[in-house]
């Protein structure tokens, strides 16, 4: 399949899919509430005659079937908002108060739409079948966790996701292995005794008790863990204590953990675990420790990875092609970012490459605050770079995936 002729009927989706998008931005949805997004994209799919059913409450999956035979993509993107008072002075802001599109969910959504309808134009020549997952809640619901549940994923051979990323225009990260980080909550309950500050000798102090916990959770990176184990440890909330003069009988604390390595996300479970037990003892008190999973890291594929990145080397003069975004198409290589730099962000489609060989990719579209960020925004015209990309992306992963698989019979 010729990718030069499929660029015209790509860009024809071009201002659609801005429209989607500012449609989708202007009235953003937060974690399972996404109604108003879920109805647009169903409209959409209808229009189109691809066929959909509901998956993980607000969510729904679309399917294409190619005309050719091979494997099943998964194309996943995700719906939600934050809870944010937008600070923009766009045309479209949002229109809820107190949420925001402010990680770029309404253009993974619209772009999803975009491909969507290229795909399903082009089906007689796909090389296998294709599922359009959008997804709730990745931001706080755990979306990504009820779509694997649900089983959509059970005859799925490979998926895809992009994220929108604040760099240069046209910049990918496509990096293999683990490029998230597996983030838990963690939770402390350490008692006492209380007793009035006059005579501290007879009740058992929780908070300096806490001190002394918290003294040692903080050491472990410098004492138990080698230095390339990145890890950090955030503690957010403690409460605790009932008057200035009474020593309190009870501390609690809630934090974070994120890591990218599995054998450290269970050894640091299992050393706090002991501190929060064992240190409170020895001042007669009692400590408690939750663990409390969250999303796993995503892990890029390294057979995928490669697949990908070989085939953006040799076509990226023909993806980026009068898209007019500032690119140099003769310095590939500053665009093709696939160094290991760790990330401790996380990312439930982390739930997804568990379940199945994966691939997610950062695009760069453009410099500006950070995500979650009331002043967040793209450059939209990466939306059209970013349908091209997918588009060309899932025919090349679905063809060559099949030609490997037919050398293995």
């Amino acid at each position: 399949m010729d990718f030069e002729k499929l660029i015209p009927i790509i860009d024809q989706t071009r201002e659609e899919v801005i429209g989607y998008r500012r449609q989708i931005h202007e009235n953003p949805e937060l974690s399972f509430e996404e109604v108003e997004t879920s109805a647009l994209v169903k409209e959409r799919l209808e229009a189109w005659g691809i066929p959909w059913k509901s998956l993980a409450k607000t969510g729904l999956v679309g399917e294409i079937q190619g005309g050719l035979p091979g494997p099943t993509l998964a194309l996943r993107a995700d719906m939600d908002a934050l809870p944010i008072q937008e600070e923009t002075d766009l045309p479209f802001a949002s229109k809820n108060p107190g949420v925001m599109h402010a990680c770029g969910h309404d253009a993974h959504t619209a772009n999803l739409l975009g491909v969507a309808k290229v795909l399903n134009q082009i089906k007689d020549q796909l090389p296998g079948r294709v599922k359009l997952i959008f997804q709730p809640a990745e931001e706080a619901g755990g979306g990504g966790r009820d779509v694997v549940k649900s089983g959509v994923l059970d005859d799925v051979d490979l998926a895809l996701a992009f994220h929108v990323w604040v760099a240069p225009e046209g910049q990918i990260r496509i990096q293999e292995g683990n490029i998230t980080a597996y983030s838990d909550a963690i939770s402390l309950d350490i008692y006492g005794k209380a007793s009035h500050s006059s005579r501290p000798k007879e009740g058992v102090d929780a908070l300096f008790i806490s001190s002394k916990v918290l003294d040692n959770l903080y050491s472990l990176k410098d004492r138990l863990f080698n230095p390339q184990d990145q890890y950090t440890l955030s503690l957010g909330k403690i409460h605790g204590g009932q008057a200035i003069n009474i020593l309190p009988d009870h501390i609690h604390i809630d934090g974070m953990i994120r890591s990218m390595d599995p054998k450290v996300r269970q050894d640091l479970k299992e050393m706090m675990e002991k501190i929060v037990q064992e240190i409170p003892r020895l001042y007669g008190g009692r400590g408690d420790f939750v663990f409390k999973e969250g999303y796993p890291s995503v892990y890029n594929d390294p057979s995928l990875q490669k697949i990908a990145l070989d085939y953006l080397k040799n076509n990226y003069k023909s993806i980026v092609k009068d898209l007019n975004l500032g690119i140099n198409p003769m310095y590939t290589q500053d665009y093709l970012i696939d160094n290991h730099r760790v990330e401790l962000g996380s990312e439930d489609f982390g739930f997804y490459s568990q379940k199945v060989p994966s691939l997610f990719l950062w695009i760069g579209t453009g410099l500006g605050p950070q995500a979650h960020n009331n002043q967040f925004m793209i450059n939209e015209d990466c939306l059209a770079y970013m349908t091209r990309l997918m588009v060309s992306l899932s025919i090349e992963l679905l063809k060559t995936h099949k030609e490997e698989r037919d050398e293995e019979k």
